[in-house]
């Protein structure tokens, strides 16, 4: 702790080399410190030994880059050196006028994915002449009737900015704001795409003949638990079995109209015993495939989520 207190006083009082020693139990350590400006900014670079206090003579000494200065605010990139890591776990706030680098680049990251994105996302005019997919659009829509939620809002955004692009912002040799407009503006037309298509999934949420009532009814039944598992019971020509199965199946066989096959359930040796009992097919080229429309009722932990019948 009172090495990055120290580290700081040197830094700030001038740009020239220096070298701190750390005491410690058995020995101390070394640290030596070489500064150099870059462009509006300074860097900091450091490497460190025990026992041998003129290490850093040595002509194969590799400093690495432990801090970048600017505007009398010092980021360190490197807090090994610091221990840094112990002012994180023990929740000891960093000495005034000390940030880590990655919080840094973790707050421009936020601001463009929180409020850059979505401003400019809103902007975007949809495209007539973008070719549109409707299977996938309808299969999408069904995805978003059957979980409950939206299929419309402002898509997540990936990391913009690296550790790169902030030091080159530090040294003044990146502008933040127009490096944002300017990469989004890149992606203009992958996004008005993007856009242009989430919204012909809204058009097709909003129509009721897109899903059949019973359809919905597994549906809204499933959603009403959180359960791994539900016990689905089948009814084919008057045959019945039941099986343990994963609700995020079920689903995902209704939005695509596609077929049960034995290790879609919770073992393969049950899947195997329900398709014979039933007398069901388990390939494309089989007669009498099991689809969800032989679904007659889904339970789980006693408590009837579907019913065919009701």
């Amino acid at each position: 702790m009172v090495l990055m207190e120290e580290f700081k006083e040197k830094v700030l009082g001038s740009h020239g080399s220096f070298v701190i020693t750390e005491p410690g139990k058995d020995c101390a350590r070394i640290c030596y410190f070489i500064q150099g400006i870059v462009g509006k900014a300074r860097y900091v670079y450091g490497c460190y030994d025990y026992r041998n206090i003129n290490f850093y003579s040595g002509m194969d000494v590799a400093p690495e880059l432990i801090a970048i200065v600017l505007d009398s605010k010092i980021y360190i990139c490197n807090g090994f050196p610091f221990n840094a890591w112990h002012y994180r776990t023990k929740g000891i706030p960093l000495p005034e006028d000390i940030f880590m680098f990655t919080d840094i680049i973790g707050s421009a990251n936020s601001y463009v994915r929180d409020v850059a994105f979505p401003e400019f996302y809103s902007n975007l005019k949809i495209c007539d002449s973008t070719e549109i997919n409707l299977d996938h659009c309808l299969a999408a829509a069904r995805m978003a009737v059957f979980s409950g939620g939206d299929s419309y809002g402002v898509p997540e955004y990936h990391d913009m900015f690296k550790e790169q692009d902030i030091a080159d912002m530090m040294c003044g040799f990146m502008d933040f704001n127009k490096e944002v407009a300017k990469r989004l503006e890149e992606e203009t037309d992958r996004w008005i795409c993007r856009k242009t298509i989430d919204i012909k999934i809204q058009e097709l949420t909003e129509n009721p003949e897109i899903v059949m009532s019973w359809e919905k009814a597994i549906a809204d039944g499933l959603r009403s638990v959180n359960a791994k598992l539900v016990t689905a019971e089948f009814e084919v020509d008057g045959k019945k079995s039941a099986a343990k199965i994963c609700p995020d199946t079920i689903i995902k066989k209704m939005v695509d109209d596609d077929y049960f096959d034995y290790y879609n359930f919770s073992t393969d040796k049950r899947g195997r015993e329900l398709l014979k009992e039933l007398g069901a097919g388990s390939s494309l080229w089989s007669e009498n495939l099991l689809t969800c429309k032989d679904i007659g009722k889904i339970e789980y932990r006693g408590k009837i989520l579907y019913s065919r019948d009701e």
